[in-house]
C-alpha cells in the first residue's frame, strides 16, 4: 500500500477539523452544565471517533468521484495511480 496516497486520500492535513468541533461542543457544555465533570476520554473518544469518520468520507467520495476526477482532477491519489481502487473491478463468475 502507497502510505503517502493514503493520507493524500483521507486529507490527513484537514482531518482533525472535526475534533476542533467536539472539542468545542465538549467546552460549551461544560460551561452550561455545572454539575457537569470533565471526562477526558469521553473528549479524546470524541475527537478520534469524529476524525475518523471525516476521513472516511473524504475517502469513499473520493473513490465514488473517481471517474469524474481523472477530468477535473487528475492530481489527486486515485487519477494519478499513487493508489488504487480494487473494488471497481469484475470478479469472473
Amino acid at each position: 500500500m502507497a502510505v503517502p496516497g493514503i493520507l493524500r486520500l483521507s486529507r490527513i492535513s484537514i482531518a482533525f477539523t472535526p475534533a476542533a468541533d467536539v472539542t468545542l461542543g465538549y467546552a460549551c457544555a461544560l460551561a452550561w452544565q455545572t454539575e457537569l465533570r470533565p471526562h477526558t476520554a469521553a473528549l479524546l473518544t470524541g475527537c478520534v471517533v469524529s476524525s475518523l469518520i471525516f476521513a472516511s468520507a473524504v475517502a469513499v467520495n473520493d473513490i465514488v468521484d473517481e471517474e469524474k476526477d481523472r477530468r477535473s482532477a487528475p492530481g489527486r491519489p486515485l487519477p494519478s495511480g499513487s493508489i488504487t481502487s480494487h473494488w471497481r473491478r469484475r470478479r469472473p463468475l
